[in-house]
């Protein structure tokens, strides 16, 4: 639990929102809600029950229990099992019958991810919820508690920029340390050890933690995933240093592409198509644009320059405790366009340029929004480096 944050305070945000959509309690299993309650990273599949009025109390299982009790200011922690009567779907059941909540509406988490440990609300979990509390009105809460979430205080605004300055650590150790004929695991290597000495917490990505892309591998047609692998790094590579940094929960997600040798013609005309393209994703963000403006308008830049078709159409998401990593994306379609950016959220702006057989260059870069623009957070360059 970090003190900088006053997490009554949220609290207190998430019952005013409990109450302009009608929520009576919320039972919650996504990490972000639970970490950024419980002010403790929470790995292990639990849940959090948040009445509109009274204690918080949070299932989990027993292996970790002491740890989060030690840890949280929260008082009321409770251990299930995934055997009847002792799994937490049993217990809420039975603390909300206990409490005259069986017939209210229940806010919970239901949707679907591209990310494997999100904690959305598994099926059978909604059926034993339905089957337990027949009375009840199960109502999806995700969109009322991210309203909430994306809003940063002060005390995490802090956290994200320590995140973000160990991030830069990471890239300025890879500038220093890559040569031709180490492999990607061995550059990923040194860079976490210096990130750790910095006080990195977690290289916290399911993507392989820490990505490092190189050669064909930075240039996958759309491809914005690259855990690192025994390919030694060769003369002449496009290499894509991608980091993910921990401090006190909090997160930042760091880009850095590099050339090693003189770069090609080509590979000069995406890279400077790449700069104006970020340049551009970096002048729009400010309070009060919509999301889908700026993805509309970064998407003409590059298909004016003929890359229209290289450029993956997504130019940002939300970063803040562990779990939150997607609200507000920078898209225009869908549910998402029309919302707008403000004053402290917390951005990271992304832009995805690959032609195969070229090169690949890839930005995430951690932005706050101010009351009158965007600052970013991250000191490294966003022009490849040539080495």
């Amino acid at each position: 639990m970090n003190v900088a944050i006053n997490y009554w305070k949220r609290v207190e945000n998430i019952r005013a929102a409990m109450e302009r959509n009608g929520f009576d309690v919320l039972v919650l299993t996504r990490n972000k809600e639970l970490t950024y309650i419980s002010g403790v990273f929470i790995p292990w599949r639990s849940a959090m029950v948040i009445p509109l009025d009274g204690e918080i109390q949070l299932y989990t299982v027993l292996s970790d229990a002491e740890r989060i009790k030690d840890e949280t200011w929260l008082e009321n922690i409770s251990v299930y099992a995934p055997i009847p009567t002792l799994s937490w779907t049993d217990q809420v059941i039975a603390y909300l019958k206990q409490n005259n909540l069986e017939k209210s509406t229940v806010g919970v988490n239901l949707g679907y991810t591209i990310r494997v440990n999100e904690g959305y609300l598994f099926a059978s979990e909604y059926e034993e919820l339905k089957s337990g509390l027949p009375d009840a009105e199960l109502k999806n809460a995700v969109q009322a508690l991210d309203e909430v979430i994306v809003i940063k205080e002060k005390g995490a605004i802090k956290l994200l920029r320590q995140a973000a300055a160990i991030a830069d650590i990471g890239i300025d150790t890879a500038l220093e340390t890559i040569y031709p004929g180490m492999s990607e695991t061995e550059l990923v290597g040194v860079i976490e050890e210096a990130m750790r000495h910095a006080g990195n917490q977690w290289a916290w990505a399911l993507t392989g933690g820490h990505e490092v892309g190189t050669g064909d591998r930075a240039t996958y047609h759309m491809g914005a995933t690259t855990p690192a692998t025994q390919r030694i790094i060769q003369h002449g590579d496009n290499v894509v240093v991608d980091l993910h940094s921990m401090y006190e929960t909090y997160l930042s997600d760091l880009t850095h592409n590099i050339i090693i040798g003189s770069p090609t013609s080509e590979q000069k005309k995406l890279a400077e198509v790449y700069v104006e393209a970020v340049n551009t994703l970096l002048d729009s963000m400010g309070p009060g644009v919509k999301v889908g403006d700026i993805a509309k308008k970064v998407t003409e830049t590059v298909t004016k320059a003929g890359y229209g078709s290289n450029v993956v159409q997504m130019f940002g998401h939300g970063i803040g405790a562990i779990g939150d990593e997607w609200y507000l994306p920078i898209i225009q379609y869908g549910p998402y366009s029309e919302k707008t950016l403000e004053p402290n959220m917390v951005e990271i702006a992304v832009c995805i340029l690959n032609k195969p057989g070229v090169a690949g260059y890839r930005l995430e870069y951690p932005v706050l929004i101010t009351k009158s623009g965007a600052e970013p957070l991250a000191k490294t360059p966003i022009e490849p480096t040539i080495i």
